[in-house]
């Protein structure tokens, strides 16, 4: 599933697996980074356009407090 997909699931209440039904632990997201910078290399390096999507605000301020905690 997309980070935006995700996001809205879990913005509209659900506190389970889309997938599974299982409760969640937690419901913080956490970007992954490397992938997406391998994903935007191999566009790169094979002329395909890499999209960016639009985040939520609520995605927005789940980066954001990585980044500044990454910085402690």
């Amino acid at each position: 599933y997309d980070r935006a997909s995700i996001t809205t699931w879990i913005e509209d209440g659900n506190l389970t697996c889309p997938k599974t039904g299982l409760k969640l632990i937690h419901t913080t997201l956490t970007p992954n980074y490397a992938l997406r910078s391998l994903i935007s290399q191999w566009c790169k390096d094979h002329n395909v356009p890499f999209e960016t999507t639009k985040k939520s605000n609520k995605s927005a301020a789940v980066d954001s407090m990585v980044s500044t905690r990454a910085a402690l």
